[in-house]
C-alpha cells in the first residue's frame, strides 16, 4: 500500500501496482499523481518537495495525456511546477559545497601531491627543468626554503629548472644591457635604441643557455657617485677635460680604470648616451643550464680603505640579504692573509653584496721596492645558493679593465 499526500492536503491511498498512476482523491475529487519507488537521479533530491500540479490546460488536457500514456503502456506523471527561489536555494547550497571542495584541495591536497612527486624526483632521478622563461626579466616567484637559510636571500633565484644573470650592482642607479656574445668587442651596440636594457636593479635577467655580453652603465652625475666624497670631483672635472663624443678617448678610459676598484669587467670606458656621459663596464658570462650567474659591478673608488667601502656601501644598501657561516669566511680570509682591520670590513660587505674586491698583500719580492703584488685583486664572493665562499685571483685584463 502507498500512502501520500494529495494537493488538497489530505492523506490518499493506492495500492502498490498504481505507483506512478493518476488516481482520484476521495476527499476533493481531484486527480492525484501515486508516487513511484524509482531510484531518484543523482540531482532529483534538488527538486524532491516540488509540488507536482497540473500545466494549467484543463480537464481535457489531462485526459488526452491518459490516454496517450494508456496507448504507450507507461504510466502517465503529471507535470512539475517548479518554484524558482526553492530551485535557486538549493543550487546555492551545491555551490557552495563545491566551492569549499576546490579551496579545500587546492590549498591542502594538491600542494601534498606536489610534494610527494618532487621528494620521489630527488631520490629517484634528478628533477625535469621547467618550462622555458618567457621574454620578461622581472618576473617575481614565490620563495622557498634553503636549509639554513644560506645564500642570496632573493626569492627571483628560487625558480627551479630557470637559468640567467642576477645583476646585483653597488651602487645600484645603474643600466643594464644585454644581448647575445657576438664578434663586436666594443660598446657601440647599446646606442642601438632596440638594445635589451633594465633600469631596475637589482634584477634577475631569464636567459636560456650560452654566453652573453652585459653592459652596465652609471652617469656620471648621478647622485651615488658624488657620496664618493673628495676624490669624486677632482676625477670628474679631468673626465671632463677630455674629448668625449660618441668616439673611444683612451685618456678617459684609463682615468676610469685607474679610479674604479677592479672586478669581473673585461672593459671599462667614458661613454656619450644622449649626451649624457656614463661609465661603463663590459662582462662576457657564460649562463648553463637551471644555473643562475650573479654579476656584482662595482663602481666604487679604488683607494678607499675597506672601513670606508663599508660605509659606502652601508648608504646604497640596506639589510642583510646573503647568509653564510662567519667561522667559514673568517678562515678563508686568514688564509689569503687579510690582515684583521680589515676583515670584519670584508665580512659586513659580503653579507650585503656577496661580493667585494681586495688589493693582495705585498709579496717578498716586491716588499723591499715598496711596491704591491703588482696589483693584484682577488675576488671573494658568497655562492647565492648555498652560502659557500669561493675567490679568485682578477686576470691582468680584468685588473685593468682592458679587452681580452
Amino acid at each position: 500500500m502507498i500512502e501520500f499526500k494529495a494537493d488538497c492536503g489530505h492523506n490518499v491511498r493506492a495500492k502498490d501496482e498504481d505507483a506512478g498512476k493518476v488516481v482520484r482523491c476521495a476527499y476533493c475529487g481531484r486527480e492525484a499523481q501515486v508516487p513511484d519507488d524509482e531510484p531518484q537521479d543523482d540531482f532529483d533530491f534538488l527538486f524532491s518537495d516540488l509540488g507536482n500540479e497540473g500545466s494549467g490546460s484543463g480537464p481535457s488536457s489531462k485526459s488526452d495525456q491518459r490516454k496517450s500514456a494508456g496507448r504507450s503502456g507507461m504510466p502517465f506523471r503529471g507535470p512539475r511546477n517548479a518554484d524558482p527561489f526553492v530551485v535557486v536555494k538549493k543550487m546555492a547550497y551545491v555551490a557552495a559545497v563545491l566551492i569549499v571542495l576546490i579551496y579545500v584541495g587546492k590549498v591542502y591536497v594538491w600542494p601534498l601531491i606536489q610534494d610527494m612527486r618532487s621528494g620521489a624526483q630527488i631520490t629517484t632521478a634528478p628533477p625535469k627543468p621547467g618550462p622555458k622563461p618567457g621574454p620578461s626579466g622581472n618576473t617575481v616567484a614565490k620563495p622557498t626554503k634553503r636549509p639554513g637559510g644560506k645564500g642570496l636571500l632573493d626569492p627571483r633565484l628560487d625558480r627551479l629548472g630557470k637559468e640567467g644573470v642576477y645583476v646585483d650592482p653597488v651602487p645600484p642607479d645603474v643600466t643594464v644591457y644585454y644581448k647575445k656574445l657576438d664578434d663586436e668587442t666594443d660598446f657601440s651596440w647599446i646606442d642601438n635604441p632596440t638594445a635589451k636594457r633594465l633600469d631596475a636593479a637589482p634584477v634577475a635577467i631569464d636567459l636560456s643557455p650560452g654566453e652573453y655580453e652585459i653592459v652596465v652603465t652609471i652617469p656620471l652625475s648621478s647622485k651615488q657617485l658624488w657620496e664618493f666624497g673628495s676624490t669624486y670631483k677632482p676625477w670628474r672635472l679631468k673626465i671632463e677635460a677630455e674629448d668625449v663624443r660618441g668616439r673611444r678617448n683612451s685618456k678617459a678610459d684609463g682615468l676610469a680604470r685607474d679610479y674604479l676598484l677592479p672586478d669581473d669587467a673585461v672593459d671599462v670606458a667614458i661613454h656619450l648616451i644622449e649626451r649624457r656621459q656614463v661609465v661603463a663596464r663590459r662582462y662576457v658570462l657564460t649562463v648553463r643550464d637551471s644555473k643562475w650567474n650573479v654579476l656584482t659591478p662595482m663602481f666604487l673608488p679604488r683607494d678607499n680603505s675597506m672601513l670606508e667601502q663599508s660605509v659606502l656601501i652601508a648608504r646604497y644598501i640596506r639589510g642583510k640579504r646573503y647568509g653564510f657561516d662567519h667561522r667559514d669566511v673568517e678562515r678563508e680570509l686568514r688564509f689569503y692573509e687579510v690582515p684583521e682591520e680589515d676583515q670584519d670590513y670584508i665580512v659586513d660587505i659580503l653579507e650585503r653584496t656577496g661580493c667585494v674586491s681586495y688589493p693582495e698583500r705585498r709579496d717578498s719580492k716586491h716588499a723591499d721596492k715598496g711596491k704591491d703584488a703588482g696589483g693584484r685583486y682577488r675576488i671573494f664572493r658568497i655562492n647565492p645558493i648555498d652560502g659557500a665562499l669561493t675567490t679568485e685571483e682578477l686576470e691582468g685584463s680584468r685588473r685593468t679593465g682592458k679587452s681580452r
